[in-house]
């Protein structure tokens, strides 16, 4: 027998909540995210760095006065071939700098995981955008950022969707629906900073699901409005969009095709209306 045809094919594990749930085999999708972790191309950076090299993008050189202040952060940039030694920005530099001296919109994502605080800073133009990133919640370990360090890529106007979802791990899950739909502010938080939080007395199977996953709560806004959207990642449950009612925290099931979408339509409002604040849901 052909040593092949030996061999059983091996079936996907398979999400028995999930599948449960919806009566039929549903393959368990976590593994998928794990696979596409945020990765970046770019030096990583001290904050105050790439600060500097914001503040001369138009005038192309650091002060002559600056320079004695500056040594740190000039070395770093000409270490990574953005200036040359005497902060004079090179043609690597120039190009790269083009989202900030043809500035069209900023976007943050701030992102917090138990008590893993972090983010991201956006600057788009001129077809491009510059990514100011700290560690990924889903990929800090991988990533080698420091606090007070920002690892920073230029990606173009295209890409950015792709690279906002993969540092947020916007992978497919099932998501499914249960009883409570909200929270009070200080169970949710106290969750948010620790696994160890109790579940609410009258959690049914589908919250208790998402409630022992593992919690990062990220939003994404347009520099200088309040528009933005705010969501739960519940690792193998899926999202939550977060809003407030009440007083209270509300977490709605949302599926992960619906955030790309939203996402994508977030930025494209952006890029075709830049001066004009997005829509979105103010948390």
């Amino acid at each position: 027998m052909d040593s092949l045809n030996s061999i059983a094919p091996r079936e996907p594990r398979l999400d028995e909540f999930a599948s449960a749930r919806i009566g039929a085999k549903l393959e368990d999708l976590s593994r998928v995210s794990q696979a596409q972790p945020y990765h970046s191309n770019g030096p990583v950076l001290d904050t105050r760095t790439v600060q500097l090299f914001e503040s001369i993008a138009d005038s192309g050189a650091v002060g002559r006065f600056q320079r004695g202040g500056k040594k740190y952060e000039i070395a770093e940039l000409s270490a990574s071939g953005y200036t040359n030694e005497k902060g004079q920005l090179t043609s690597s530099g120039k190009a790269f700098a083009t989202p900030w001296r043809e500035f069209e919109f900023g976007l943050s994502i701030a992102a917090q995981r138990e008590e893993m605080n972090t983010g991201m800073q956006i600057w788009a133009g001129g077809g491009l955008a510059i990514l100011a990133a700290g560690p990924s919640p889903f990929a800090a370990e991988t990533m080698g950022i420091a606090p007070n360090q920002l690892a920073l890529d230029l990606v173009t106007v295209a890409q950015l969707p792709m690279a906002i979802a993969s540092w947020c791990s916007i992978g497919p899950a099932w998501t499914t629906h249960g009883d409570l739909r909200s929270l009070q502010q200080k169970q949710f938080y106290a969750r948010l900073a620790s696994a160890a939080e109790p579940a609410p007395a009258d959690a049914d199977g589908a919250w208790l699901r998402m409630w022992h996953q593992p919690w990062t709560a990220w939003n994404i806004r347009r520099s200088g409005s309040q528009s933005g959207h705010s969501w739960l990642n519940a690792g193998s449950a899926g999202h939550y969009r977060v809003g407030t009612k009440a007083g209270d925290i509300t977490l709605e099931p949302e599926p992960s095709a619906v955030v790309w979408d939203t996402l994508v339509r977030f930025i494209h409002q952006a890029v075709t209306a830049p001066e004009q604040a997005v829509d979105g849901m103010g948390q």
